[in-house]
């Protein structure tokens, strides 16, 4: 938890800059990041209908090439890769920054979502009918006392 709230607070904050944690093997000087953009992919698609704002709107979409760029990377099938070649070292590393950019615009992009979410939150939930009393005849019909039928927390 201490990890996600330092991940969002500097999503969230203008003086930080958000940094993925990218793990390199043991012959690599740059990490491949292939790793996390998948990880990443695999959040999106825990609450795909979320996303689907940025996957209907190509400039919305943009946010997140340098992540598909990297979660392709290694496709098992050939003409799914990004790359037919492996890309040299100055555009790895232009596509791992590209990675911190696209975190923070999709963090930047649901920041109206939150709000949104966290507002109604706020105002809990709320009772849409009237409040049925306990002596009140219970409204499945039985035609007992709402505390002798539904009412009843032995029962349920």
């Amino acid at each position: 938890m201490r990890h996600w709230n330092f991940v969002a607070r500097t999503l969230a904050s203008s003086d930080m800059v958000f940094l993925p944690r990218l793990m390199t093997e043991d012959d690599e000087e740059i990490p491949r990041g292939d790793r996390w953009a998948r990880g990443f992919l695999r959040g999106v698609g825990l609450r795909r209908e979320a996303w689907d704002d940025i996957f209907e709107d190509e400039d919305d979409f943009a946010i997140l090439l340098a992540i598909f760029a990297l979660a392709h990377e290694n496709d098992p099938d050939p003409e799914m890769r990004t790359w037919k070649t492996p890309p040299d070292r100055e555009l790895r590393e232009q596509v791992l920054i590209g990675l911190a950019v696209s975190a923070k615009r999709a963090y930047d992009f649901f920041r109206p979502h939150r709000i949104r979410e966290a507002r109604q939150e706020q105002t809990g939930a709320r009772r849409v009918g009237q409040k049925i009393g306990r002596n009140a005849p219970c409204p499945c019909g039985s035609g007992k006392k709402y505390k002798h039928c539904c009412g009843n927390a032995t029962l349920q």
